[in-house]
This record gives C-alpha cells, sequence and structure tokens, in this order.
C-alpha cells in the first residue's frame, strides 16, 4: 500500500513504541513489540513492521531515543528478520516471501568456541559464544548431552568431555527446547590426538648412593605435561626439560638393589623396568669400627681424655660409654677424641660410635677402675 505521498508503506503489524499511556491505550515497550515480532515470525509471510517516532525516549529504562531503536532492530533481527526498504526493496521482498521463505525466527546462534581444541581427555573449560542463551536449555556435544551454565544472554561455560566414541572434530548445538542453535565451522570442537604414555630409554647416572640424593637425568619419549616421577613407587620432585628429558633426584633410603622408575602423563604411565632405570641403589658408608681406645683402662672418678682408632668415623652423631652419651671430636675418618664419664662403676665397659652408615660393635674394649 502507500501513503498519501505515494510512497510505499508496510501495515504496522507489530504497533507503535510509546513508553506513555496514549488515546486510553497502554504504554508500549521495547520488549512489548519484541514479542509481537515473534509471534508474527510464525506466519507463513512473515513480514512485520513497527512505528517509531524519533523524538521517543524511555524514562522508564532511561533509554535515549536512539538507544531504544537500536535494541528494537537489534531484538527484531535476533529473530530472524531482515530490514528491508519498503520503497525500493519491497516488491523483490514479497516475491522472496511468495516462495515459502519466511524469514527464520531462530535466535539461537553459535558464534564461536573458546578454545576450539584440546586434549582427547577432555576436561578442558569451554567457552560458547553466541546469542539467543538466556533460555537455553540443553547444549549438545557433538550428539552428546552435557552440563552447561549460562553467564548470559550470549555466553555459556562447558567442559569438554574425553573424545571416547566421538570423531575429531564435533558440532557444539545449544538449544532452548523450540530452536537449536544450526551446526556452522564456528561451532567445531577439534580433539588434540592423543600422545603415547611416556617411555624412559636410559637413566644416568644408572646407580646412586642411598644415603645421599642425587641428581638424575631421565630420557625416554612423551615427558610434555608430566605429573608425577616415581621411584619405586615414591613420589619426587622433578623438572621437564622437554619432551624426551626429565631432571629429578634420587631418594635417601636404607634400600639395597634394583629399583624402578616411572614417568606418569595424561596419556599413562612409563613401564616398570629396572633394567632402563636404576640398576641397584648402594648404601653408604659401612658402619663405624672401634679398634682400639687409649688408655683402655681409667678411674671412674677422674674424667680422662680418650682416643678411639678405627674406620669410618667422618660424620659421627654419637660416642656413648656403656649407653651414656659423652662430647667428642672426630679427628679424621679414622680417629676421634672423647672424655670418660665420672662413674662409681668399676669393670669393663663398652665404646659405640654412631654415623649414618649405622653403630660400631659393643665390645668390651675398656675397663674403669676405682
Amino acid at each position: 500500500m502507500t501513503d498519501v505521498d505515494g510512497a510505499v508503506v508496510i501495515p504496522e503489524n507489530l504497533g507503535e513504541f510509546a513508553p506513555i499511556e496514549q488515546n486510553n491505550h497502554p504504554p508500549r515497550f521495547v520488549a512489548d513489540i519484541t514479542h509481537e515480532a515473534q509471534l508474527n515470525s510464525v506466519l507463513t509471510d512473515g513480514t512485520a513492521s513497527f512505528f517509531f517516532e524519533p523524538e521517543q525516549a524511555d524514562p522508564i529504562n532511561n533509554l535515549t531515543p536512539l538507544q531504544v531503536l537500536q535494541q528494537l532492530v537489534n531484538n527484531i533481527k535476533a529473530l530472524g528478520y531482515t530490514f528491508v526498504s519498503p520503497d525500493t526493496e519491497y516488491s523483490q521482498y514479497t516475491s522472496f516471501l511468495a516462495a515459502g521463505s519466511p524469514p527464520n525466527p531462530n535466535p539461537m546462534s553459535v558464534t564461536g568456541l573458546t578454545p576450539n581444541t584440546g586434549p582427547a581427555t577432555g576436561a578442558t573449560s569451554v567457552t560458547i559464544s553466541g546469542s539467543g542463551f538466556s533460555n537455553a536449555t540443553s547444549v549438545s556435544w557433538g550428539g552428546q548431552s552435557i552440563p552447561f551454565t549460562v553467564q548470559s544472554g550470549s555466553t555459556i561455560t562447558v567442559t569438554a568431555p574425553a573424545q571416547g566414541s566421538l570423531p575429531a572434530s564435533v558440532d557444539v548445538v545449544v538449544s532452548n527446547g523450540q530452536y537449536s542453535s544450526p551446526t556452522s565451522s564456528a561451532d567445531r570442537y577439534t580433539y588434540q590426538p592423543t600422545e603415547p604414555a611416556p617411555t624412559i630409554t636410559s637413566v644416568s647416572p644408572s646407580t646412586v648412593s642411598g644415603s645421599t640424593s642425587t641428581t638424575v637425568v631421565l630420557t625416554g619419549q612423551y615427558f610434555t605435561g608430566a605429573t608425577e616421577v616415581d621411584f619405586c613407587g615414591d613420589p619426587m620432585p622433578y623438572t621437564v626439560n622437554s619432551d624426551s628429558q626429565i631432571t629429578t633426584s634420587s631418594p635417601t633410603t636404607s634400600y639395597n638393589g634394583p629399583c624402578w622408575i616411572t614417568v606418569t602423563t595424561p596419556s599413562g604411565t612409563s613401564p616398570q623396568q629396572n633394567n632402563v632405570t636404576f640398576s641397584s641403589y648402594q648404601t653408604g658408608t659401612p658402619a663405624p669400627v672401634v679398634n682400639s681406645v687409649n688408655p683402655s683402662s681409667v678411674s671412674g672418678s677422674n674424667p680422662t681424655t680418650v682416643t678411639l682408632s678405627g674406620q669410618y668415623f667422618s660424620g659421627a652423631t654419637e660416642v656413648n660409654f656403656c649407653g651414656d652419651p659423652m662430647p667428642y671430636t672426630v679427628n679424621s675418618d679414622t680417629q676421634i677424641t672423647t672424655s670418660s664419664p665420672s662413674t662409681s662403676y668399676v669393670g669393663p665397659c663398652w665404646i659405640t660410635v654412631t654415623t649414618p652408615g649405622g653403630t660400631s660393635p659393643q665390645n668390651n674394649n675398656m675397663t674403669f677402675t676405682q
């Protein structure tokens, strides 16, 4: 139809934006016109128009006239409508409509995934961007329904499931019970190929002392993303230098024998193989031995300087006279100077030296006299 000036116009079937009551008609806001547009979208022709006066602001929602118009246009476009000029495009548009293809009323769309790729093990947090999410009722991940959280009308967060039997790339579709987002390259999530479980091919050094923690270099494959390094089942600190090298430390232990080292990543754990890990642990310095005491006879009433001769005294932590600890000085690996205690005891007494390697045997190597 045309107006009095001969311009083509479309009937205003969505009504007029009117923030205040007019001619006994209640106010009509952006939401009211948007609702009418959604109802109108079920018609076979799908045409629609509304009336807007440039000076009409929205004092209730504190919107300027331009902001009101922007909201109306954006809301109606989100319903699938295409805005056309009644003067130049209406005839072409009516032909388009006559062909049976009204504007798409589907408000759902997915415009991107962040990130859009992740490991096959899943557990990656993914943000879905798009529109029409406010009333979302489900998220389909490659055809499987997954839990989701609606953050806003344009954002949903999910956790990527493990790939399992899913293909390498899957479409992520958001639905509201009536409509579902159409699939496109923007909604596609790609699983990264799964890296094999790690393997250790060499250990350097392959023999360490159990009494001292030693830096150990592991060489192998697929170490990236390592979550644990174990020595015979005991986790130890480590640094992943590259996909083929890890630096770690051996534990201190009294164990003597072969030990396996394993590296664990999200893809699995390396085999327990003694021949490619440590060939053995070696205990540290042997327990000390007291060979002679000088003097070998002392008076219990007079503390006396005593010199112990023997082996493996380095690192001594205690010297005992018949079980009583006494002060001492380690002069060398073969000599200790100490003092006899004052005591009323008369008779033989053993002296022991204790180090990290153990304690010397209890031999009656000293005699107390009156």
